[in-house]
């Protein structure tokens, strides 16, 4: 080769790395830029998606109804503990068939929407009810059975 190829293939060689500097500048120009339309929009689909996912486990509804009648089944449990210390105390059923000789508050509507019941006839039964769920305990005289703790219906999330 002749001293003029060299020279040229030199030439040619700086012209393309200046073209690739070129090149290189051009793309990080751009991709400086920030992201494409595409790029967000598949990230709020997959957020939308995550979200969608979680409220879906969560479902805060079931979680209210669930904490709402915990909160029935723990006053239904005082209330048979009550129930049992007045039947303990006496041997008559007329002494502990009413709220007030049991000596339980007017609770009704705590949570909101339930009501409590006594019943006046032996066994007495003393029931907390909640929409479709209820909780149930009974203190027999005849028998002298003492009170078992809250029995919930089949209707129940809190067992």
């Amino acid at each position: 080769m002749s001293a003029q190829t060299y020279v040229g293939l030199f030439e040619l060689k700086n012209k393309s790395k200046g073209g690739e500097k070129q090149m290189i500048e051009r793309l990080k120009r751009n991709s400086a830029s920030g992201f494409t339309l595409i790029e967000l929009l598949i990230v709020i689909v997959i957020i939308g998606i995550l979200a969608g996912v979680i409220i879906a486990v969560i479902n805060p509804a079931q979680l209210q109804l669930k904490a709402k009648q915990a909160v029935l089944r723990a006053n239904v449990e005082k209330g048979c503990l009550a129930l049992n210390a007045c039947g303990s105390t006496s041997t008559v059923a007329a002494d502990c068939n009413s709220t007030t000789k049991v000596g339980l508050n007017a609770i009704n509507g705590t949570p909101a929407g339930s009501t409590y019941a006594l019943t006046a006839a032996d066994p007495i039964t003393y029931t907390g009810t909640l929409d479709t769920c209820n909780y149930t305990c009974s203190y027999n005289f005849a028998n002298v059975t003492t009170a078992s703790g809250p029995t919930p219906a089949a209707a129940c999330l809190v067992q």
